[in-house]
């Protein structure tokens, strides 16, 4: 954790001789920070070079800036560095959108896209910001000046652009824009946050500046896609299949699979056969399965948890949170590039796997468990949507092998957890089996195609 942990430096002559070599030693000796991650590819922006900065000005001009800054720091400030700089660069946003959308009672297909949208932005940010980094490898201000001890840990990266920075530029510029009667709390905090970086000592505010306007002009590409884009919340207020299909009135986003996909090529790309006929020998034997099942508490209670207690806006609160535990276990919040990528996978896997999977629903018009048999009662009311395939299973299948790739020593215990969300919705009673199996496929697939750009970063992780 970066929390106010002091540089030790070392005491004179070797400390005169590491100043004396301008601080080339002091980058050439350590490991630096992924110095490739600056070709690394993006989400959404069409070119990294579009976006390389001027050159940085002059160290030794902008220096005693920063040893003022650091006069400056009060208890206050402490506070504030430490709220700022605490886990990776993009957690503090995802934090705040977090809990507003689910006070503010926004589904998960809604949320997912603001998830995607915002951590793409940090992403793409965060590859250019590396772009400009290695390009002019300006030291840190402790190793230009070893008389400046910052209040956290320096980064084994260039100084110049600040990484949170342009984090905090991205991430306020495209919540505002989603949330427009918030966006004067997200400037403001932005500006905070900004404030907070130039008083931590490990950067020159020359580096704040430009990694805010950097984290800006990124997020202005990813917002002009989104206003272009498809996202249709209206629909259809009723349909009928006709006969042995899903029939309902005010169903759930009938038009989302109109929405456009991030990072898949469209979103049929990935629509699975045919479910099975009404009335055929397959569906019979899978309805009476559903009908011989004796539910035990057990079984009862995890249908109910994965329906209401990590279902609905709980949904992205559960897997947001289990996806930051394990960033912090892995000690991922130390290394941007690799955190950024992590978090804006989870976040486009999550929205395009449910933009494929609504498309396949309603084209298929699925039926449920409790309209081909009147007479069974499931264990509640099933979601009002078509059946086939099952939202839980790609959905959830997609998010566990994302996080499977990013933390491997984890994957064995994701993969079943992924499994048994996919087993609630047949003990709950409102999918057939093949519901469930050809959604855990389709949501594989659908990881594998989005993160095969990414395969060698990956591997490395």
């Amino acid at each position: 954790m970066r929390i106010f942990r002091r540089w030790m430096f070392l005491p004179g002559l070797l400390a005169m001789l590491v100043l004396s070599l301008s601080g080339v030693f002091a980058q050439s000796d350590m490991e630096m920070l992924e110095p490739d991650a600056g070709a690394w590819p993006t989400f959404m922006i069409d070119s990294v070079e579009a976006y390389r900065l001027e050159a940085p000005g002059d160290d030794a001009a902008e220096i005693e800036d920063v040893k003022a800054l650091l006069v400056e720091v009060d208890d206050d400030m402490r506070a504030q560095v430490q709220y700022w700089t605490v886990g990776a660069t993009g957690y503090r946003w995802n934090e705040f959108i977090k809990d507003q959308m689910f006070f503010g009672g926004v589904g998960v297909p809604v949320a997912n896209r603001v998830l995607a949208l915002l951590n793409s932005a940090i992403y793409d940010g965060t590859v250019a910001a590396w772009d400009s980094k290695y390009t002019f490898n300006r030291l840190r201000p402790s190793e230009f000046d070893s008389s400046v001890v910052p209040l956290i840990d320096v980064p084994h990266s260039p100084s110049y652009p600040s990484e949170d920075a342009v984090a905090a530029g991205a991430a306020s510029e495209v919540l505002a824009y989603l949330f427009p009667a918030r966006a004067d709390f997200y400037v403001e905090q932005a500006e905070a946050a900004a404030e907070a970086f130039k008083h931590t000592g490990i950067y020159y505010p020359s580096d704040v500046d430009a990694g805010m306007q950097l984290g800006r002009s990124v997020a202005a590409e990813i917002i002009e896609w989104a206003t272009n884009s498809v996202f249709d919340l209206g629909g259809p207020t009723e349909i009928d299949g006709g006969e042995g299909k899903w029939v309902a009135t005010n169903p759930i986003l009938p038009l989302m699979g109109t929405w456009t996909p991030i990072a898949i090529e469209s979103a049929d790309a990935f629509r699975p056969d045919p479910p099975y006929e009404y009335g055929s020998p397959e569906l019979e034997v899978e309805m009476q399965e559903l009908r011989e099942i004796e539910r035990t508490p057990a079984q009862t209670f995890q249908a109910r948890y994965w329906e209401y207690g990590a279902g609905g806006p709980n949904a992205y609160r559960y897997w947001i949170d289990l996806f930051n535990q394990l960033v912090h276990e892995y000690g991922l919040e130390d290394n941007a590039p690799k955190a950024a990528l992590a978090n804006a996978a989870f976040g486009v896997v999550s929205y395009d796997s449910l933009v494929a999977t609504f498309e396949a629903k309603y084209y298929y018009l699925g039926i449920r468990p409790f309209q081909y048999d009147p007479d069974f009662v499931a264990l509640f009311p099933a979601p009002n949507h078509p059946s086939y395939p099952a939202a839980h299973s790609v959905g959830t299948m997609a998010v566990v092998s994302t996080m499977a790739e990013f933390f491997p020593a984890e994957a064995d215990e994701l993969m079943e957890l992924g499994d048994l969300v996919g087993a609630t919705r047949m003990w709950a009673g409102i999918h057939f089996r093949s519901d469930i199996e050809v959604g855990k496929e389709m949501g594989l697939a659908i990881k594998d195609a989005i993160l095969a750009p990414f395969a060698d970063i990956i591997a490395d992780f």
